[in-house]
Parts: structure tokens; C-alpha cells; sequence
């Protein structure tokens, strides 16, 4: 109490100089005081006015019978009316007064000028002047010309209001001018290459595409990705393909992935960790029963099956927390709780997987995690990873387990396989398929799924496709061959939408790890990829990269005319 007055005057001091000087002050502030020049900025629409709400606790009618017996009850219905007045006594309060106001908001989005100028302009009583905005000229090797403002927001004002031409020159002196202050020269690229390479994200994204179509910064690349082989693929690869072209560059190829703030995020116990955790236990215990794992499938021949049992509950919970702790330690989490955690919302999966399992006699399980691939038609191997290979009376019973929803939860079987068969066109489920093709004649690919539901059942959780079944492998053949080109030629477009669906959201979306990378939440540039996709071709002949981006845009869809 007795410094707070001494720190309020601390910062005071007297105005010098012929009459009272330069303030700066609030409109508050200034508030009957008079001046012989009057600048009065930021006249902008919900500024000044201010916006008046009423509060929803206690609205203006109550306050307005509160008032007779206590006068100083403020009613927000006359904030309106309190902000005319001050504005009149300002624009009063000196013989030059001088309004201005900004165009577009921090943003770039264009703002409103303000009520009050908009009736001072209608009754002709305010002369408006446009004062455009000036850019000095910029070096490429860093500083600008202007003292007072840093090359920084040069670039930003180029890029809000000014020309295009002139907006390269200001990134590289901003980037220069970043890298000085921080005393930091060894760098990969010079300010130049980076200024290009950001301008040229900058013209993609605004480009209509009318003539030249998209271009590598919208995913579509003229050119296999970096690392891609030639002759094999992983259908994993191919599957992330066909769900979002873009996701699985940006993943899979550029290994791109958003940082979690330590001091704001919390560890994420995401499906996907916990869905690991049940495939690492189950594979350890077929390992245990004595099964091969990480084998391919031409050495199982000969191999003597092992009967899979539950370990006991005491084993089992061994192995949970084994498995937690080590994957949680592949993903930086440390914490002994959250490994905790991860055990528990892992466990229901493994128990039901093997209530599934040992229910009648138990499978005869012949290898864990297995490697193995098809030939496709298109000339090019096709390569996965089988959870778990048993022998079965016809020939071998590959597994792929699913933490997820059941591909179709219909009541009856046709049902079940037009919905599976519909998966597989859109080549978002070819797992089952290729661990079919790739084992031979009278082999099943087999998926089971794990979600915690009671009111499935196992017809509904245990679907299996064998090889010999011709329009399974048919459908995975036509499928596999579009992402097959795609992924040749580097057509790796967003899918922001689903095919002819004109604004769904795509598939991947919802619950996309890249969306930082993605401009899906740019209505314009949205629709101007889904237009591009779903326009008749080019006047010009489309290259291979474009026709196969169409092609895997419609992948399974029917093809709106």
C-alpha cells in the first residue's frame, strides 16, 4: 500500500518542449483534454464502438430497476451512446484532426472502418484520402533500408498489401536478418533458396491451375518419391496411399512428424500405441509356444505347429508391462504411470483376441510376424508382414489383427462381402488379399477384429478371404495397380475431400498426425483440388502424374459424369 502510489508516478515525467509536446494516450486518457493536432487511429468496426453485450447474469432490465436505488449500477444498453460522446469530444478536442484506419486486420483479411466515420463520410463532413502503402527497397543479402521497421515485417506488409514481384526479395532479407541476430551462419541453404522455394508453396497454392494443372507443392510430384523402390512396395504403403496420397508422403517418405510440446502436451495414449502393444504381446506369445518369428514364408515349410494357450494371468500381465514400458520408451514416454495406463487399456484386446482363439481347439500357429509378398500383375512385388501363419486343413491361415471397428458390422454374410469387396476397390483394405495371393493355392488371409463391443459376433469379427475366390483378387488387382502407378509417378495429392461428395471431408481427416502440413481448412484451395480431380481432362494432353492422380482420386468411387 505504501509503494504501489511511488510505483504508479515512477514512470511520469514532465512534457518539455513548445506547449505541451507529443502525447500518446488513450481515448480514455484524452478525454477533456484539447490539442492543436489530433491523431486518432484504429478506427476500425468492433473497436471503436466498442461491441456492447448485455451480461447474461444480469441483463440490462434488472439493471435498470436497480439504478432508482443505486444510481451507479452501469447499464451496458448505454455503452453505445457513452462511446458517441467520446468519440464527439475527441474529434472536437482540437482545430487538425486526423482519423485513420487499417484495411485488413493482422491476418490480411479485409476489416470494416468504423460506424462513426462511415456517418461522418455519408453527411460529408470527412475528406478520405487512400495512402497506399510503400515498401523500400530490400537487399537480397539482408538489411533493408528502413532503420525502424526490421526486414521481418517488410516481408509480412509485402505479403498482406504489396506486390508479389517485390515479396521474394523481402523473405530473403528477413531470413538474413533473423539468422544475423541470432548469430547463426552455417546453414544448409542460402536466404535466396529458401525465399524460392517458400514463394513457389506461395504461387501453388494460389494458382488456379487452369492451364498447367497442380504442381509438386500440391503433391503431385512428376517423379517417384525419394526411397521408393521400383520393383516392391509394402501394402501398408499402398493402403495409406489410397486413404490420403498426401499423408503417406509426408509420413512415410519425408518422415515428417509434429512435435509435442513438453511444457503443453500431454503423452497421448493414441489408438494406434495401443494397438501396438497388442500386436507385440500376441506375437510374444506364439514365440513362446514356440512358433518362428520375423521369418519369411518359404522357411515354414516343415515347421511343426504350436498349439496357442492363454499364459496365465500372472505371465500374461509379465508380458503387458514388458511390451508397454518398451514402446512407450520408443515414443519418449518415461513415465511409469502412463506405462501403467497403457497396459490397462491394452489388456481387454489381448484377453478377448485370445478368448477368440482358444475357444474349441487352438490354432496351429506356425510363425509370428512373417514376412512375404505377391506378384502382381502390374510387374511389381508386393510385400507385408503377417501378424501370425498357422496351418489350417486347407493350407495356411495368415492373420492381420484389427483393434478397430469390424469392416462391416451387417447382419448377414452378403452384406458383410459387398461391404469387404468395396474396401478393397477403394484399396484401403488389401492386407487379407495379398496374404492370400502370396501363400498359394488354398491359403486364407484373415483378419480379426479386436473392439471392445459385446454385441459382435464372431462371424462379424473373424473375416477371412481365400485366394481362390476370383473377384476378391481380381478387385485387389485393379486396385493395386492404380496406387502402383501413383506411386511411380508421384501422385500424392491431399485428399481434403472424398470423391464426388462436393465438401465431405476425407476419410483420413478427422484423425490425420500431418495436419499441420495440410491446407484443408482452406475452403478455396479445398475445392480447388476437388474441381481440378473431378474436371473432364485437360485441352492438353495430361501428363502420367495427372492421370494417375485422377484415377486414384476416383479409386473405388463411382465417377460422377
Amino acid at each position: 500500500m505504501l509503494v504501489e502510489p511511488v510505483l504508479l508516478r515512477a514512470g511520469e515525467r514532465g512534457l518539455g518542449g513548445r506547449g505541451g509536446g507529443v502525447r500518446v494516450l488513450s481515448a480514455m486518457e484524452a478525454r477533456g483534454v484539447t490539442f492543436e493536432h489530433l491523431f486518432l487511429a484504429g478506427l476500425v468496426r468492433d473497436v471503436f464502438p466498442r461491441v456492447v453485450r448485455e451480461d447474461p447474469l444480469m441483463p440490462d432490465r434488472f439493471r435498470i430497476r436497480l439504478q432508482q436505488d443505486f444510481p451507479d449500477v452501469p447499464v451496458k444498453g448505454q455503452g453505445w451512446t457513452e462511446e458517441a460522446y467520446l468519440f464527439a469530444s475527441l474529434v472536437s478536442s482540437a482545430s487538425h484532426v486526423c482519423l485513420s484506419w487499417a484495411t485488413r486486420n493482422g491476418a490480411g483479411q479485409p476489416v470494416a472502418r468504423s460506424s462513426f466515420v462511415e456517418r461522418m463520410i455519408l453527411e460529408g463532413g470527412l475528406e478520405v484520402q487512400s495512402v497506399p502503402a510503400v515498401y523500400p527497397a530490400v537487399r537480397t543479402n539482408g538489411f533493408n533500408a528502413d532503420p525502424v521497421r526490421p526486414a521481418h515485417e517488410w516481408a509480412i506488409l509485402a505479403g498482406l498489401e504489396g506486390e508479389r514481384n517485390g515479396l521474394e526479395a523481402a523473405m530473403a532479407a528477413s531470413i538474413h536478418e533473423g539468422r544475423e541476430r541470432a548469430a547463426v551462419h552455417r546453414w544448409a541453404a542460402e536466404p535466396g533458396r529458401v525465399a524460392t522455394a517458400r514463394y513457389a508453396v506461395l504461387r501453388e497454392r494460389e494458382a488456379r491451375w487452369k492451364d498447367a494443372g497442380p504442381g509438386p507443392w500440391a503433391g503431385l510430384l512428376a517423379q517417384p518419391p525419394p526411397g521408393a523402390d521400383g520393383e516392391q512396395v509394402w501394402v501398408t504403403t499402398l493402403e495409406q496411399l489410397a486413404t490420403c496420397p498426401w499423408q503417406a508422403l509426408v509420413e512415410k517418405v519425408l518422415r515428417v512428424t509434429s512435435p509435442a510440446d513438453p511444457l503443453v502436451d500431454l503423452p497421448d495414449l493414441d489408438p494406434a500405441l495401443v494397438g501396438s502393444v497388442v500386436h507385440a504381446v500376441l506375437a510374444e506369445l506364439a514365440v513362446r509356444a514356440g512358433a518362428p518369428a520375423r521369418a519369411t514364408l518359404g522357411k515354414l515349410e516343415g515347421v511343426e505347429p504350436r498349439s496357442l494357450q492363454h499364459p496365465g494371468a500372472a505371465t500374461l500381465e509379465k508380458i503387458l508391462s514388458g511390451q508397454a514400458e518398451k514402446l512407450a520408451l520408443s515414443q519418449g514416454i518415461r513415465s511409469p504411470a502412463v506405462a501403467a495406463m497403457l497396459v490397462e487399456r491394452a489388456r481387454p484386446f489381448v484377453e478377448l483376441a485370445l478368448n477368440l482363439e482358444v475357444e474349441g481347439e487352438p490354432p496351429h500357429v506356425i510363425g509370428a510376424e512373417i514376412n512375404g509378398a505377391v506378384q502382381m500383375e502390374a510387374g511389381f512385388d508386393l510385400r507385408f508382414r503377417a501378424d501370425r501363419v498357422d496351418r489350417g486343413p486347407e493350407g495356411l491361415i495368415l492373420t492381420d489383427y484389427k483393434t478397430g471397428k469390424p469392416v462391416s458390422q451387417g447382419a448377414k454374410e452378403d452384406t458383410r462381402r459387398k461391404h469387404l469387396l468395396a474396401e478393397i476397390a477403394s484399396g484401403r483394405l488389401l492386407q487379407g488379399v495379398a496374404y492370400a495371393a502370396g501363400a498359394g493355392n488354398g491359403a486364407v488371409g484373415r483378419y480379426l477384429f479386436l473392439k471392445l463391443d459385446d454385441r459382435l459376433t464372431r462371424d462379424i469379427r473373424d473375416v477371412r478371404i481365400r485366394a481362390k475366390d476370383r473377384i476378391f483378387t481380381e478387385t485387389f488387382e485393379k486396385a493395386g495397380e492404380v496406387l502402383w502407378r501413383m506411386w511411380q509417378t508421384g501422385a500424392c495429392f491431399p485428399r481434403v475431400e472424398e470423391a464426388g461428395t462436393r465438401g465431405k471431408p476425407g476419410a483420413a481427416c478427422a484423425f490425420c498426425r500431418v495436419k499441420e502440413v495440410c491446407l484443408k481448412d482452406d475452403s478455396a484451395y479445398r475445392r480447388r483440388v476437388a474441381a481440378w480431380m473431378e474436371s473432364a481432362a485437360d485441352h492438353r494432353m495430361p501428363s502420367a502424374v495427372e492421370r494417375a492422380a485422377r484415377d486414384g482420386w476416383w479409386l473405388g468411387r463411382k465417377k460422377r459424369t
